[in-house]
């Protein structure tokens, strides 16, 4: 990842996806063994929604369902990685907790996984919201995220709003190879601050519901650019009835 991310640079890119496709990349020609396990690797990493460095947004089923477009019925901590906003609508402590083992049997004995843990606690003045989301991608590369989150409704509970602070870090697993790579001659991490915010709308049966995570585009390159890209879900949900929702958005 640092070696394509020096070249990346010099063409403007400097993407987290594109520079670890590169590292694992070059990993693979030089151990034939492990070579299906860094293709695997480097396409979850690459892959949408999975573009970059933390772009891997940690989905409940329901949000995977509805393909994020639910920015607007998002409920409980579930949906508050997607929507800060979210933490309007929690009425009791809750907990969220979500394990994802990725890429099961790899050749080279990889451990691939993500792990989420989101804590609610509402209060009459808000609801405050922590939690971490940690990735590893085997002993190759992993991303680490510590967040606090506030978040409360207003105006009669027409509107939701939150945001949350993000604690990022990443870091780079070192061997042979690594340790040659001049990218990472003085550093194998990096850490920076990230910010999301969110707000809901609510009428009788229409909700409209705007995300912007990553609004600050945090870098998290280590001798060279790379910003975490600005996402932002534009959303609109429809309740005819209690038991039936529809929702669709946009996201960019």
């Amino acid at each position: 990842r640092p070696e394509r991310e020096g070249r990346a640079d010099e063409h403007g890119a400097g993407r987290g996806g594109q520079m670890t496709k590169g590292l694992l990349a070059s990993r693979g020609r030089r151990r034939p063994f492990g070579a299906a396990a860094a293709f695997a690797v480097a396409a979850l990493v690459a892959a949408s929604p999975a573009r970059a460095a933390f772009e891997d947004l940690p989905l409940s089923p329901r949000n995977a369902a509805l393909a994020d477009s639910n920015a607007a019925d998002v409920t409980g901590m579930s949906g508050y990685l997607l929507n800060p906003a979210a933490l309007g609508g929690v009425r009791r402590w809750e907990l969220f907790a979500n394990y994802d083992k990725l890429y099961i049997g790899l050749s080279d004995g990889s451990n691939v996984g993500r792990q989420v843990v989101a804590f609610g606690a509402p209060f009459r003045w808000g609801t405050f919201a922590a939690g971490m989301n940690t990735f590893t991608g085997g002993s190759i590369y992993s991303e680490n995220d510590m967040f606090f989150g506030f978040g409360k409704p207003s105006f009669h509970n027409k509107i939701w709003w939150g945001l949350t602070l993000h604690e990022l870090s990443v870091k780079y697993g070192t061997d042979q190879y690594t340790a040659m790579n001049p990218v990472l001659a003085k550093s194998a991490s990096k850490s920076a601050m990230g910010m999301d915010l969110g707000v809901i709308y609510f009428s009788k049966k229409h909700s409209i519901g705007l995300s912007i995570l990553d609004a600050n585009e945090p870098d998290m390159g280590i001798k060279y650019t790379s910003k975490v890209d600005r996402k932002i879900h534009l959303s609109y949900g429809f309740k005819p009835i209690p038991a039936l929702s529809m929702d669709t958005g946009l996201s960019k």
